[in-house]
C-alpha cells in the first residue's frame, strides 16, 4: 500500500449532505491512541516531553503533530519563560516552537501557551509500539524558574477553535496506521514539571525536589541532627535522614558509623538479642560478635536468660562451657559441682558418667566422689561385685572387698559365708586341707573343718585332686593296699587290681613282658598288649609293625588289610595312603571299576578313584578319557546346558561344541525350550535360521509359514516386509498372499505409492480404505462395479465413468469410509459407483475485509454469535434476484472456532466466452478461516448439481463487498477444483487492485452498501449517504442523531458486527472513507474518487 505523509483533512472534501460533522471529525472516524506528558529532569535541568501510544499503528505512517505547554506568566520580560536548546530526541524528526500566546483572558492572565509543531522526514520515524513511552523533544528555560509547567489539558478553556487569539493550540498527532484516524491524541498522563526541584537550598547535596519527595527539610542540611548531612545519609550511608538513630538502638547514626563501626541500619548488628547501645553501654560485650566469649550462647541469652557471664566461656569454671550446661547437661552453669558429691560436673559428664544432679547416683550409701576416689567401686552400681552385699556394707561392716563377690575365692559368695556356712569369707580353705570351703561343702562332702576326713594318710585335697581315691575310704580298690602305699610306693592305681586292664596283671607286666602295667596298649596301636602277644603276633612295643602308615589295630579291626604287608592290594599305593588320603579300597587296585587304576586316577587323570563317573554326566571316566575325549571332570564339557552323556547317547549332538548346528541357539535351548532340531540350522526349512525366528522375527521355527497366509516367513521378512505373524498385515480384509500376487519378488503396488498392497490400507489410492470397498456386503475381493475384471479395491475408477473415484466425493470427510460419499442425483448410488450423473464440484476460500481481524488472520463471527445470520439465502432481491432454495440449520450456526459461519456469499459460474453470462449460481456460507461450505452440511466440497463439466469463469459476491472473478476460465469437473481468493497468488479478473491486502491475506473490498459494484464516499451514488439515511430513518431515532446505532442484518453494516454506525467509535463510515482514500489508484486522495468493482 502507498504511504501518505500529509494531513488527510483538506483532501476529505466531504459533501455537506453527508453531514460528517467536521467540527468533531476526529471523533467521527478516528481512534484516540496517544498520550503526552512533560517532566523536569534534575540531572540535566531541562524539560522533557514524552509520548506514549496505547495501540501500535499498522502501518506506521505518521502525518503531523502539535504539543502545547502551559507555563506561569511573568510580567517581567527578564523573568519570563524562554525556550532554548530545543532538541528533537527522535531521529528524522524536527520539532519547532511555532506559537506563543501570553496571558490570554481564558487563563485569567496567569499562564502563557507555547506550541511546538512536528516535521517528520521519515513517516515511521517514531517506530511506535503500544504502551512504550518515547521521549520526543526536550528544551531548557533561560528565564527564571517561577513555577510548574504542564501539557495543556483537553478541557483547558484556551483549547478552543474560537479562542481569543484565533489560534488552534490543541494537542494533535495523526497516523494513518491507527484506523486511518486524523487526530490520535488521547490526553495527558503524569503530573507537572517543576524546575524548582533542581535547587539545593541547604547545600546538603540533595536537590529540593528529592528532599520534598523524601520529606527532609530542604533548608536544613542535617534534618535529624545526627551529625550526618542529609545528602550523605541518602547517597552514602543509606540511613534515615529523618531519624538521628535510624535503627533505634540507642546509638546515633554518626556514632555507629565513625566510632562503634556497627550497622546504623540494624539495631542489633550482630543479631545476638542485645541492641548495639546496650552492648556498648551496659554489658560491655562486642556488638559486632553474636557470642562475645564464644561459649555457644549468644550474648543476649547470657544476659537475659541464663544470667551467665557473656565475657566468660565457662562461668563456674567446671570444665563445661555455659552452652553445654544450659543446652545439654542441664547442670548449673553457676556451680562447678551441681550435686555437691565431690566430683565436678565436667568429671561426672565426661569421665565417670555419673549423674551430676545426684550425689549418690547408685544409692549404695557411698557418694559418687568416695566411690571414684577412695573405694574405686562403680558409682553406677550399688553392689559392684554382685555378691549380695552393697558396697556400703562391705566397706563399712564386713570389711570384705566390694570389688569381689567372693573375697577369698573359695567358691562361696561373701554373703553366704557370712550368713550361712559361718566359714571365714576372707580365707578360701578354712581347714587348710587343700580343698576350698566351697568344694568340701558342695562337692566332696568332706568336713571343711578337718584336713584328712578318713585318716588314710592322704589329705582330703590329695585324694580328691591327685589320687582320685575316696577320701571317705582308706583302701579304695580293696586290693589290700592302702591308698597311701599304692600312691607313694607302687605307683599303681589304688582303685584297680589290673591297673591298665590289658588282661595282664600289673605284676606280670612289671616282671615278664616289660610292658607298662599302667598302659593297656603300651605301643598305642589300638591292640591291647594281651592281644598282640597272644593273637596277632604283632609287636606290642611298635604301633605299626609293617610301617605302612596304618596302626596294627586299624589294619586288623577296620581296613582288614595285612598288618604285616605295607601294600595289601599291590596297586602302588600304601594301605595308609589309600585309607587316609585317597579314600580308595586298599584291597582293590581299581576301586571304582572304571578301567583306570587308583594310582593313575590320583596321579594322572585327577579323577575320583571312588566314582566311576566323576562328573556324573552318564559317561564313565574311562570312556571320556579313552573314547569321547570329553572332560571327565565336567559334566557338560562344551557348557551348552546338556550333559556329555545326553549329547552322546540321546541327542547325538557334539559334546565338544555348544551349538552343534551353528544356528545361534545352544543345543540345550533347542532341545528343552524351542524343540527345534539341534542338528539343523533351519528346522522348518523356511530360509530363516531357528535363532532369527526365535530372537528377531518371533516366528515359529517349526512352521515355514507361521501365519498361514501363503507366504513363507522368509519371503515376508526379507522381500515383502509384511508381518509374518499376521495373515493380513494391513488389516484390510485381503490376505497378504493374495495382495502380494504370484511373484513375491515383484509384490503388487496398485497405486504406485511405493507401499505394496499388502501394507497399504488403500490399495488403489482412491481415498477409501480397502476394507471399506465392499459395497455389496461381502469382501473387497468380490466387488467389481464396472465389471472390468478388476475388483474395486484395485480400481481407481470404480464405476468406469472416466472420473477417478477420489474426485467423485467418495469420502468427503477423509476418514477412509464411504458413509458420507456424495450422491448428487439422489438415486441411492454414490457418485463414485454411479456412471450416469452430471455435477460440478468446487472447493473455495475467500476473506471479507469488513469482518477480518489482522491480529488472528481470521474473520469475526459476530453475526452468528448474535443470531443474525438468516437460515435462508439472502440474495433473492435486486440486484441479485437469485431464486435458490439453499438453507442452513442450527447445527451449522452453532459451530464455533475456525469453522464458525461468518455470512452468506453467492458463487457464480459464468460463460467462458464473455465472463458476463451467468450460467449457474449457488449460495453458501463462508467460515472464519475463509472456507466456503455447503450451508446444510458444512462440507468444504461444493456440489453444483446440473452443472455440466466444462470451462467456466468462477465469481464470488457478497452483499456489501466488491466481488471478484477468476482471471481466466477454469476447467471444472465433478472432481473438486480448488480456488483460493484469499491467496495473493490467485489471479483475478481485471487489474491488480481487485482485492486489498492485510498481512499477506487478500480481502474483498468492503463498502458496496447500495450493491452497485462501486465504492463511493462522496458525491452522486455515494454509499456513505446510504448509511447516513439508514441511521436517520431508523425507528426510534426521533432526534435524528447521526451517532444512533441500528442493530440487525443490514447491508449498511460494513464491519459485519451486527451494528450499523455512522459516527462515533467503531463506525462503518470510516472503513468506506479509508478504502476510497487509500485505494492504490487514488493518487491525489480525492474524497469523491470512485472505486469500481472488477466484475464484468
Amino acid at each position: 500500500m502507498r504511504t501518505h505523509t500529509f494531513s488527510l483533512r483538506k483532501y476529505l472534501g466531504l459533501s455537506t449532505s453527508v453531514l460528517l460533522l467536521a467540527a468533531s471529525s476526529s471523533a467521527a472516524w478516528a481512534a484516540s491512541n496517544v498520550e503526552f506528558t512533560i517532566r523536569w529532569n534534575t540531572t540535566d535541568d531541562r524539560y522533557h516531553v514524552y509520548m506514549r501510544p496505547t495501540v501500535t499503528p499498522l502501518p506506521d505512517a505518521h502525518l503531523n503533530g502539535q504539543v502545547t505547554i502551559v507555563v506561569p506568566h511573568s510580567s517581567e520580560i527578564s523573568s519570563s519563560f524562554k525556550v532554548s536548546g530545543l532538541f528533537s530526541s527522535v531521529p528524522n524528526t524536527i520539532w519547532s516552537s511555532t506559537s506563543r500566546v501570553n496571558a490570554p483572558p481564558e487563563s485569567n492572565g496567569l499562564y502563557d501557551y507555547l506550541s511546538f509543531t512536528l516535521k517528520a522526514d521519515q513517516v515511521d520515524a517514531f517506530a511506535w509500539q503500544a504502551n512504550k513511552e518515547i521521549e520526543v523533544f526536550n528544551f531548557a528555560n533561560t528565564g527564571k524558574c517561577i513555577g510548574p509547567v504542564t501539557i495543556m489539558e483537553n478541557n483547558d478553556p484556551f483549547n478552543n477553535g474560537d479562542n481569543s487569539s484565533q489560534t488552534n493550540p490543541g494537542n494533535e498527532l495523526s497516523n494513518i496506521g491507527w484506523d486511518y484516524g486524523e487526530n490520535a491524541y488521547l490526553g495527558t498522563y503524569g503530573g507537572a514539571a517543576n524546575c524548582s526541584d533542581s535547587l539545593d537550598t541547604d547545600g546538603d547535596g540533595l536537590k529540593n525536589g528529592l528532599e520534598n519527595q523524601l520529606g527532609t527539610n530542604p533548608n536544613n542540611p542535617d534534618t535529624d541532627g545526627d551529625g550526618l548531612n542529609d545528602g550523605m545519609e541518602v547517597n552514602t550511608t543509606k540511613t534515615n535522614p529523618l531519624k538521628a538513630d535510624t535503627d533505634g538502638d540507642g546509638l546515633n547514626d554518626y556514632l555507629e558509623l565513625n566510632t562503634t563501626k556497627t550497622d546504623p541500619l540494624k539495631a542489633d548488628t550482630d543479631g545476638d538479642g542485645l541492641n548495639d547501645g546496650l552492648e556498648i553501654n551496659t554489658s560491655k560485650t562486642d556488638p559486632l560478635k553474636t557470642d562475645t566469649d564464644g561459649d555457644g550462647l549468644t550474648d543476649g541469652m547470657e544476659v537475659n536468660t541464663t544470667k551467665t557471664d557473656p565475657l566468660k566461656t565457662d562461668t563456674d569454671g567446671d570444665g563445661l562451657t555455659d552452652s553445654m550446661e544450659v543446652n545439654t547437661t542441664k547442670t548449673s552453669p553457676l556451680k562447678a559441682d551441681t550435686d555437691g558429691d565431690g566430683l565436678s560436673d565436667d568429671v561426672e559428664i565426661n569421665t565417670t558418667k555419673t549423674d551430676p544432679l545426684k550425689a549418690d547416683t547408685d544409692g549404695d550409701g557411698l557418694t559418687d566422689g568416695m566411690e571414684v576416689i577412695t573405694t574405686k567401686t562403680d558409682p553406677l552400681k550399688s553392689d559392684t561385685d554382685g555378691d549380695g552385699l552393697t558396697d556400703g556394707t562391705e566397706v563399712n561392716t564386713t570389711k570384705t572387698d566390694p570389688l569381689k563377690s567372693d573375697t577369698d575365692g573359695d567358691g562361696i559368695s561373701d554373703s553366704t559365708e557370712v550368713n550361712t556356712t559361718k566359714t571365714n569369707p576372707t580365707k578360701a580353705d578354712t581347714d587348710g586341707d587343700g580343698l576350698t570351703d566351697g568344694v568340701e561343702i558342695n562337692t566332696t562332702k568332706t568336713d571343711p573343718l578337718k584336713s584328712d576326713t578318713d585318716g588314710d594318710g592322704l589329705s582330703d585335697g590329695v585324694e580328691i585332686n591327685t589320687t582320685k581315691t575316696d577320701p571317705l575310704k582308706s583302701d579304695t580298690d580293696g586290693d589290700g593296699l592302702t591308698d597311701g602305699v599304692e600312691v607313694n610306693t607302687t605307683k599303681t592305681d589304688p582303685t584297680k587290681a589290673d591297673t591298665d586292664g590289658d588282661g595282664i596283671s600289673d605284676s606280670t607286666e612289671i616282671n615278664t613282658t616289660k610292658t607298662d602295667p599302667t598302659k593297656a596298649d603300651t605301643d598305642g596301636d589300638g591292640l591291647t598288649d594281651g592281644v598282640e602277644i597272644n593273637t596277632t603276633k604283632t609287636d606290642p612295643l611298635k604301633s605299626d609293625t609293617d610301617g605302612d602308615g596304618l596302626s596294627d589295630g586299624v589294619e586288623i579291626n577296620t581296613t582288614k588289610t595285612d598288618p604285616l604287608k605295607s601294600d595289601t592290594d599291590g596297586d602302588g599305593l600304601t594301605d595308609g595312603v589309600e585309607v587316609n588320603t585317597t579314600k580308595t579300597d586298599p584291597t582293590k587296585a581299581d576301586t571304582d571299576g572304571d578301567g583306570i587304576s587308583d594310582s593313575t586316577e590320583i596321579n594322572t587323570t585327577k579323577t575320583d578313584p571312588t566314582k566311576a563317573d566323576t562328573d556324573g554326566d552318564g559317561l564313565t571316566d574311562g570312556v571320556e578319557i579313552n573314547t569321547t575325549k570329553t572332560d571327565p571332570l565336567k559334566s557338560d564339557t562344551d557348557g551348552d546346558g546338556l550333559s556329555d552323556g545326553v549329547e552322546v547317547n540321546v541327542n547325538k549332538s557334539n559334546p565338544l561344541v555348544t551349538d552343534t548346528d551353528g544356528d545361534g541357539l545352544s543345543d540345550s535351548y533347542e532341545v528343552t525350550v524351542s524343540k527345534t532340531d539341534p542338528l539343523k540350522t533351519d528346522t522348518d526349512g523356511d530360509g530363516i535360521s531357528d535363532s532369527t525366528e526365535i530372537n528377531t522375527t518371533k516366528t515359529n521355527p517349526l512352521k515355514s509359514d507361521t501365519d498361514g497366509d501363503g507366504l513363507a516367513d522368509n519371503v515376508e521378512v526379507t522381500t515383502t516386509k509384511t508381518d509374518p505373524l499376521k495373515t493380513d498385515s494391513d488389516g484390510d480384509g485381503v490376505p497378504d498372499g493374495v495382495e502380494v500376487g504370484a511373484d513375491p519378488l515383484k509384490p503388487l503396488d496398485t497405486d504406485g505409492d511405493g507401499k505394496i498392497n499388502a501394507l497399504d490400507t488403500d490399495d488403489d489410492g482412491d481415498g477409501l480404505l480397502t476394507s471399506s470397498e465392499n459395497y455389496n456386503g461381502g469382501t473387497p475381493t468380490d466387488d467389481d462395479t464396472d465389471k472390468d475384471g478388476k475388483p474395486d479395491y484395485l480400481d481407481t475408477d470404480d464405476d468406469g465413468d472416466g472420473v477417478l473415484s477420489a474426485n467423485e466425493g467418495n469420502d468427503p470427510n477423509k476418514n477412509g469410509l464411504p458413509e458420507d460419499a456424495l450422491d448428487t442425483d439422489q438415486d441411492g448410488i454414490p457418485d463414485y459407483l454411479d456412471a450416469t450423473m452430471d455435477s460440478i464440484s468446487l472447493q473455495m476460500r475467500v476473506m471479507l475485509q469488513g469482518a477480518f481481524s489482522s491480529s488472528t488472520l481470521l474473520m469475526r463471527d459476530d453475526l452468528r454469535a448474535k443470531g443474525l445470520i438468516p437460515t435462508k439465502q439472502p440474495y433473492t432481491s435486486a440486484p441479485y434476484n437469485y431464486s435458490g432454495t439453499e438453507t442452513t440449520n442450527t447445527t451449522q450456526l452453532a459451530l464455533t472456532g475456525n469453522n464458525a459461519p461468518v455470512d452468506w456469499v453467492l458463487i457464480e459460474l459464468r460463460s467462458s466466452t464473455d465472463g458476463k453470462t451467468i450460467l449457474q449460481r449457488k449460495a453458501a456460507l463462508v467460515q472464519r478461516d475463509g472456507d466456503i461450505v455447503e450451508p446444510d452440511t458444512g462440507s468444504t466440497t461444493l456440489r453444483i448439481t446440473g452443472g455440466v463439466p466444462g470451462n467456466y469463469y468462477v465469481a464470488i459476491r457478497h452483499r456489501n463487498h466488491l466481488g471478484v472473478m477468476t482471471a481466466a476460465p477454469l476447467s471444472l469437473m465433478s472432481t473438486p477444483t480448488m480456488i483460493d481468493f484469499a491467496l495473493s497468488t490467485t489471479k483475478t479478473y481485471g487489474d491488480a487492485y481487485g482485492r486489498t491486502q492485510s498481512k499477506g491475506v487478500s480481502l474483498l473490498w468492503a463498502g458496496d452498501v447500495n450493491m452497485d459494484s462501486r465504492l463511493i464516499s462522496n458525491g452522486v451514488g455515494q454509499d456513505a449517504g446510504v448509511i447516513y439515511a439508514k441511521i436517520l430513518s431508523a425507528p426510534g431515532n426521533s432526534s435524528f442523531s447521526s451517532n444512533f446505532v441500528v442493530s440487525g442484518y443490514n447491508a449498511t453494516d460494513l464491519t459485519l458486527d451486527g451494528d450499523s454506525i455512522f459516527t462515533g467509535p467503531n463506525n462503518d463510515t470510516n472503513l468506506l472513507i479509508a478504502n476510497v482514500l487509500v485505494y492504490p489508484s487514488n493518487t491525489y486522495f480525492n474524497a469523491n474518487y470512485i472505486v469500481k468493482g472488477q466484475l464484468p
